[in-house]
């Protein structure tokens, strides 16, 4: 990101204020895609702990009829 910020001292014109703001596009795409990536794994973990917890507790609960 710097390198593109500092070719704005060197590169002027349309050409370049297109490729910065092309560049800062896919930039702010690869974020949200990488925060929904990482919020849909939080998800996904939270759901399988709540199942795992829920089974264990079933197994306990049922295990009591066999002591």
């Amino acid at each position: 990101e710097q390198s593109i910020k500092r070719l704005n001292s060197y590169w002027d014109g349309t050409a370049s204020n297109n490729a910065i703001n092309r560049f800062n596009a896919i930039k702010n795409t690869f974020y949200t895609n990488r925060y929904k990536a990482v919020n849909n794994m939080v998800s996904f973990m939270n759901n399988a702990a709540d199942g795992y917890e829920k089974t264990e507790t079933a197994i306990q609960s049922a295990a009591q009829y066999f002591k």
